[in-house]
């Protein structure tokens, strides 16, 4: 019995952490940085990415399941991609990275994620379950 408390215990906690969070911005709120959002990525997804002009402006940014050379994008543009925390962060700048300002980007997923939700929702019955079980 304590064998399998422990385990819905740890299965609970092992996916409320799992998903990646990413720095997006959509349309003009590039150019803002107060337009740039923090979104819990699927839990699939294993790259944040930026996507910038000839002039450097990110355009987009976000979560993304593919690196930058499977990605659709036009001809000139530069790509990066990172896999932490906000590392696409329109704050930071290094010598691949975009400077704080303007662009267009595109991004329609929603702020939560159906992935997210059942992680939710698989946390709470399993907590239920644990103060069930004790």
């Amino acid at each position: 019995m304590f064998f399998i408390r422990e385990s819905i215990f740890l299965a609970a906690f092992l996916t409320v952490g799992t998903a990646l969070i990413c720095r997006t911005c959509q349309e003009d709120s590039c150019a803002e940085p107060t337009g740039w959002i923090s979104e819990q990525c699927s839990p699939t997804t294993k790259w944040c990415y930026r996507l910038m002009n000839d002039q450097e402006k990110v355009y987009r940014a976000g979560c993304s399941a593919v690196k930058c050379e499977n990605m659709n994008k036009p001809y000139n543009s530069k790509c990066n991609v990172c896999d932490s925390d906000n590392c696409n962060s329109p704050q930071q700048v290094d010598s691949n990275g975009p400077r704080i300002g303007g662009g267009v980007t595109w991004n329609t997923a929603s702020s939560i994620t159906m992935e997210s939700k059942i992680s939710l929702i698989s946390s709470f019955v399993s907590f239920l379950l644990l103060f069930l079980l004790r």
